[in-house]
């Protein structure tokens, strides 16, 4: 098995990047939104690094696992939540729809701007 090489700097980013979020939300940060961009930076390096890494490069691969990690854990938290909202009395799935389908579509960031 190779050894992976990991960067403990990289959680301490993370680490200010969430409660930057987290002080955003809360009201008491301005600009803590920024952090996400924080996050796109670290992805992006992050999967550069796994995806060079290898001896041969896959797109399919690459996407697969994307996919497995990512994608599949998202579709099993977003139906989690409407079963829980959905035991809720005066909460409606149907007024969250548009939302829902933003989220499984991937344009969720557009959807919330406008």
């Amino acid at each position: 098995m190779k050894d992976k090489k990991y960067y403990i700097g990289i959680d301490y980013i993370r680490v200010i990047a969430c409660i930057a979020i987290f002080l955003y939300h809360l009201g008491l940060l301005k600009g803590g939104y920024l952090a996400v961009c924080m996050f796109f930076a670290l992805s992006g390096y992050l999967a550069w690094k796994s995806a060079f890494s290898e001896k041969y490069f896959s797109v399919k691969s690459y996407f697969g696992k994307k996919l497995k990690k990512v994608y599949i854990p998202l579709l099993l938290f977003v139906f989690v939540t409407i079963a829980v909202v959905s035991l809720i009395p005066n909460v409606h799935w149907v007024n969250l729809r548009p939302e829902t389908i933003s989220i499984l579509f991937g344009y969720n960031n557009f959807f919330s701007i406008f």
